[in-house]
């Protein structure tokens, strides 16, 4: 979609952000039940041990010497979902105490755990970048329980904690109630009033792509699934989206 996107407009991108279930699974057999449900109708939703190993897949995009038509030089930066190797991804999160790790031969799929900053320049701009992955408990706050898929207090305290400013806050879960009724992250809604980010991306709900009412100044976006559909091959409605960062708020936007 993105290497379309730039023949197309003949723009490059400088970054990819993605807001989690990339089903991080090196091993397929770890897959939650609903991942292996949706598998048996689409095999690429447990492609990532391709991704992750260089296979022959992933170099036409990512390799340096991919065909033009396929190549892609923007990193992508991703949060945790809700379906993904918790365990994998812990073990990530300690091999570095800062910033986002690379999981692929190329250094280009990089996972930004919860709690931490990472920075993005381009073309004399920074763009900061803040993570929640996970989701909340049903009452739309960390989880006390020891279930790995939502996020926690501890988290969340490093994400409250981080030093401004914060341009990006990439989160799974969408701010309480804006995306269906009594449901999503309290704590989402309390982070973006707190940290005050220019943007605001979320998942998780599989809903067409939407702005969301949150606390000013802060423009909050719901994306969906990039699944296309098995029948026509479109893509889903406000699953994809370009924002055009200036250095400043103000003079900054996203676009489906």
């Amino acid at each position: 979609l993105l290497r379309r996107w730039e023949i197309e407009t003949d723009c490059r991108a400088d970054a990819i952000l993605q807001v989690g279930d990339l089903n991080a699974f090196p091993d397929p057999a770890r897959a939650d039940r609903l991942t292996l449900k949706f598998a048996a109708k689409d095999p690429a939703q447990l492609s990532f041990p391709v991704w992750q190993s260089g296979g022959a897949e992933a170099a036409a995009y990512l390799a340096p010497d991919a065909p033009a038509e396929t190549r892609v030089t923007a990193p992508m930066l991703f949060v945790k979902g809700n379906h993904e190797d918790f365990d994998y991804l812990a073990a990530l999160a300690k091999e570095s105490d800062t910033g986002a790790v690379p999981v692929d031969p190329w250094r280009r799929i990089c996972y930004l755990p919860s709690g931490r900053l990472a920075e993005i320049g381009a073309g004399g701009c920074r763009l900061r970048v803040a993570a929640l992955g996970g989701i909340a408990d049903p009452d739309g706050r960390a989880g006390e329980g020891p279930k790995p898929d939502h996020y926690t207090r501890d988290e969340l305290r490093a994400v409250a904690g981080l030093p401004g400013p914060v341009d990006v806050l990439l989160t799974h879960d969408a701010p309480w109630g804006t995306v269906v009724p009594e449901g999503g992250s309290r704590d989402v809604t309390d982070l973006i009033a707190l940290l005050g980010p220019a943007f605001h991306f979320c998942g998780h709900y599989h809903e067409t792509g939407m702005a969301l009412a949150v606390p000013a100044p802060t423009r909050s976006f719901q994306l969906d699934a990039t699944k296309p559909d098995r029948a026509t091959g479109r893509v889903r409605a406000g699953c994809f989206g370009i924002l055009e960062w200036t250095g400043r708020p103000d003079g900054s936007r996203f676009a489906f």
